[in-house]
């Protein structure tokens, strides 16, 4: 029994050393590929470089910089549709970084995009100078501190001791702060969780039409230049269904790319 336990152990311990070279060799390749793209990039070679970048992409790798260097090169090339893709794929990852602003602020331009955003929208744009991973973490510190807060204000009212009577007015400031600012981190992360649930594509094309069925005979609702953003309502083979300023309709998938 002592031999089979000896060799379970070091059947995982192999397994787990062959996984964490496996693990390095592939992240030594995305360095090189990363490298490869910045140095075409540096050459002026834009379109060389996006392929490149892309195949980054293409091996699950989801990174705010190589977004970022992807809209770069897009932007290069005039392919403004693209480069806002881009730009807004990285804004989930380094939402304040201050050349991912201005370049997105001058694609915008480009574009003049000027569309008028819901409240919701208004409030994740607040939300979009913090990723998902740090307003977490601000959520459940707040809370956690809360609590605390709770409870030590429950026991100080619980207990018959004088001298813990001169902590209670400021608990009771600290403890209605604390939840005044836990109440607005919820409603930031939940139009964060809203924002990730719900599927948002661009038209990539200079125009694409809202259609009122699945068929390029059918009516046309209304156009729409490239930059715009939709909310996807369902997708099928070569059709979505897609939400526009409360307007409903179908756009050809070879038109938009999900963000």
């Amino acid at each position: 029994m002592k031999i089979l336990k000896y060799l379970t152990l070091f059947c995982l311990l192999e397994i787990t050393f062959l996984i964490t070279q496996v693990s390095a060799i592939q992240q030594n390749n995305i360095n090189d590929l990363f490298n490869k793209a910045n140095k075409l990039y540096n050459e002026k070679k834009y379109i060389q470089a996006v392929d490149i970048y892309r195949t980054i992409e293409s091996l699950g790798i989801s990174n705010g910089d190589v977004y970022y260097n992807i809209g770069n090169s897009y932007l290069k090339i005039n392919d403004l549709g693209f480069a806002k893709l881009y730009y807004l794929k990285a804004q989930k990852y380094i939402p304040r970084d201050h050349d991912l602003i201005n370049n997105l602020i001058r694609v915008n331009e480009k574009l003049n995009d000027k569309v008028d955003l819901s409240f919701w929208d208004k409030l994740n744009s607040i939300n979009n100078k913090i990723s998902l991973q740090e307003m977490t973490t601000l959520f459940f510190t707040f809370w956690t501190i809360t609590w605390i807060l709770i409870f030590i204000m429950f026991f100080l009212n619980n207990n018959k001791n004088t001298s813990n009577k001169e902590f209670k007015p400021f608990i009771k400031i600290s403890l209605r702060v604390f939840f005044v600012i836990s109440s607005l981190l919820s409603l930031s992360y939940l139009t964060h969780f809203y924002s990730l649930k719900d599927k948002k594509a661009l038209i990539i094309t200079q125009e694409a039409e809202i259609k009122t069925a699945k068929d390029v005979d059918s009516v046309s609702l209304f156009k729409l230049e490239q930059g715009n953003i939709l909310k996807i309502i369902s997708i099928s083979q070569k059709w979505s269904k897609v939400e526009f300023d409360n307007k409903l309709g179908w756009i050809q998938n070879s038109s938009i790319e999900q963000i």
